[in-house]
């Protein structure tokens, strides 16, 4: 996975195939619904 592609997905410009987001579940050793789930209340988003 290309790191251009990564970094447009992270800024909003480009989206995510699940596919995609399989390996990215995979590579960092979580489930793929962790990247699914939305931030608990007053939870800032990661910079």
């Amino acid at each position: 996975m290309a790191r251009s592609y990564l970094g447009g997905v992270e800024r909003g410009q480009r989206n995510i195939a699940v596919l995609n987001i399989f390996k990215l579940a995979e590579a960092l050793g979580v489930e793929p619904s962790v990247l699914l789930e939305a931030p608990a209340a007053g939870q800032e988003p990661a910079p």
